[in-house]
C-alpha cells in the first residue's frame, strides 16, 4: 500500500514538475482555465464589488495586468464624480460630449489606454468621450452605472455596445444589491485557495475541467454541453491558429446561438427591457442614443470557420435581434458585423482571448466615429 502511494506521489511530482517546465503543452482547454484562473487572481487587486451595481474598477489604479499568454496591458483608471467607482479614462474638466456602455471590448481588455475604441473616437471626433465600460457587465449594468454618471454628467450622446454575451449570463438586477456575481472578484478564502490551485496545479485543472465538461450547461440558446465546439483553426495565409468557440445546431451547421429555443427569446426580451430603460435614461437628460453591435470573433471570421463547418444562417441572428429591438425603440442602430466581415483579412482580435485587439479597436472606433459625422451629430 505504502509502495503504491510512494510510486502515485513520485508520478504526480513528476507530472506537475513537466507542465511546470513545458506549460505549453498541455491541451488548450487546460491552458485556457490556468489563464482565466490567473486572470482572477489579478483582477481581484483591481476590482471591488459595489453593491447595487457589481464588480466594478477600484479608482486610482494603475497596474500592469499580464494573466493573459498574448498580451499585457496597463490599467490607469479615474473616479467618477464622487462615487466609489473607478472607470478606464480620465473624465477631465467638465462634462463629456459622449459616453460608451459595454462590457470588457469597451473597456479595452488587452489594449494600452491609448487604443481604446473611445479614445479612438475622441480623436477623429474631436469630442471628449467617457468610458463606462465595465468587465463582466450586462445591460441591465449599463443602465445602472449611467444612472451614476448622470449624478455629475451630461452627454449629448450616449452609445451603448451589445455583443452576444449580453443576451447571456444576465445577473438579476435585485441580486446585485448584495450579490457578488464576477467570476474574478474573488470574495472568500476558499475560493481564492480553488482559484490558486486551478492556476498552479496542472492535475488540479484537469480533473477540474473534467468534471466541468459533464455538466450542462454554457449559452442559454444550448440545450447540453456537448453542443458546444472548442477548436483551433488555422487561416491558410496565417502563422497561427485562432481559438474558435461556438456552436453546431440539429444541422451540424456552425453557429453562434440557437435561436429558436425559449432562453434566447427569453434573453432578447431581457435586453429590449433594459435599453428601454436607458433609452427612457438618456431622454431624460437629452442625450441622444444610438445602439452599436458588437460582433463576435467567430462570427468575422467565418471564411476561417467555414472550412471545417458549414455556417448557419443563425450566426447573424444577435445583430438581427438587436436590430429588431432598435427598430422597436425608435432608436438609431450601428451593426459592426458588416465593416469587420469586409476586413476580415486583418487581424482584429486576439488569437485566443477574443476580445478586439489594437486594430480592432481602431476599426471599431473609427466605423462608430464615422456614423456620428455622418448623421451629423458632430456639427450639432
Amino acid at each position: 500500500m505504502k509502495a503504491n502511494l510512494s510510486v502515485m506521489a513520485i508520478f504526480f511530482v513528476l507530472v506537475e514538475l513537466f507542465f511546470l517546465v513545458f506549460p505549453g503543452l498541455q491541451p488548450q482547454i487546460l491552458k485556457s482555465k490556468q489563464e482565466k484562473a490567473a486572470y482572477s487572481l489579478e483582477r481581484s487587486e483591481t476590482h471591488y464589488y459595489e453593491p447595487g451595481l457589481g464588480a466594478v474598477f477600484k479608482p486610482d489604479v494603475e497596474k500592469k495586468l499580464a494573466s493573459q499568454s498574448e498580451f499585457t496591458f496597463t490599467v490607469r483608471t479615474a473616479r467618477l464624480g464622487d462615487d466609489r467607482i473607478g472607470i478606464r479614462g480620465d473624465p477631465g474638466d467638465g462634462s463629456p460630449w459622449g459616453v460608451m456602455l459595454g462590457d470588457s471590448f469597451i473597456m479595452g481588455e488587452g489594449v494600452e489606454q491609448d487604443d481604446l475604441c473611445a479614445k479612438v473616437i475622441e480623436r477623429t471626433t474631436g469630442k471628449k468621450f467617457l468610458n463606462l465600460g465595465q468587465s463582466g457587465f450586462s445591460p441591465n449594468q449599463y443602465e445602472l452605472i449611467y444612472r451614476r454618471m448622470m449624478k455629475v454628467h451630461r452627454p449629448k450622446v450616449t452609445v451603448v455596445c451589445i455583443f452576444l454575451n449580453d443576451f447571456e449570463g444576465r445577473p438579476d438586477t435585485e441580486l446585485l444589491k448584495d450579490n457578488v456575481t464576477s467570476r474574478w472578484l474573488i470574495d472568500s478564502r476558499s475560493r481564492y485557495a480553488r482559484t490558486w490551485l486551478e492556476k498552479n496545479i496542472f492535475t488540479y485543472r484537469l480533473l477540474h475541467t473534467g468534471v466541468s465538461l459533464l455538466k450542462v450547461g454554457g449559452h442559454p440558446s444550448s440545450k447540453a454541453a456537448s453542443r458546444s465546439k472548442f477548436e483551433l483553426i488555422k487561416d491558410k495565409d496565417d502563422e497561427a491558429p485562432h481559438v474558435f468557440g461556438f456552436l453546431l445546431d440539429g444541422k451540424d451547421e456552425a453557429t453562434c446561438v440557437d435561436d429558436k429555443t425559449d432562453p434566447w427569446r427569453a434573453a432578447v426580451q431581457n435586453v429590449e427591457g433594459d435599453l428601454r430603460k436607458l433609452k427612457a435614461d438618456a431622454a431624460s437628460i437629452g442625450s441622444r442614443l444610438l445602439i452599436v453591435y458588437i460582433p463576435q470573433r467567430e462570427q468575422v471570421y467565418t471564411h476561417i470557420l467555414g472550412t471545417r463547418y458549414k455556417i448557419s444562417p443563425s450566426m447573424d441572428a444577435p445583430g438581427k435581434a438587436l436590430e429588431m429591438i432598435s427598430e422597436k425603440l425608435n432608436v438609431p442602430y450601428l451593426d459592426l458585423l458588416p465593416v469587420f466581415r469586409a476586413q476580415s483579412g486583418r487581424r482584429l482580435y486576439w488569437r485566443v482571448d477574443g476580445h478586439w485587439n489594437p486594430d480592432g479597436n481602431r476599426l471599431a472606433g473609427e466605423t462608430i466615429s464615422a456614423w456620428l459625422t455622418r448623421k451629423g451629430w458632430v456639427k450639432d
